[in-house]
């Protein structure tokens, strides 16, 4: 299982991805993830706003990201999922 984290700032690849933005200019991409960003608390509540923002920025800032930018997007919800719903179970 993903571990808790305190800082949004231990979440892998999403430090990277918001350095690329604010080099490149993604006003629309960053809009949606720092308000998440800066207020993590590394609770489920917290997980949860990193989550959504990350998806909603996937989401409606598509055409600004990279594609190494979107797959660095779906490990972190993965991960915010994993941490927020648990581990996927094993059917069988």
């Amino acid at each position: 299982m993903t571990e808790l984290t305190k800082s949004a700032e231990q979440v892998p690849g999403l430090c990277d991805l918001i350095e690329a933005w604010c080099d490149r200019r993604c006003l629309n991409a960053l809009k949606y993830v720092l308000p998440a960003y800066l207020s993590f608390n590394g609770r489920i509540d917290g997980w949860s706003m990193l989550c959504a923002a990350v998806r909603n920025a996937r989401t409606f800032a598509h055409d600004e990201l990279t594609e190494g930018e979107l797959e660095t997007i779906c490990l972190i919800v993965r991960s915010a999922k994993e941490i927020i719903y648990g581990p996927p179970s094993a059917k069988g």
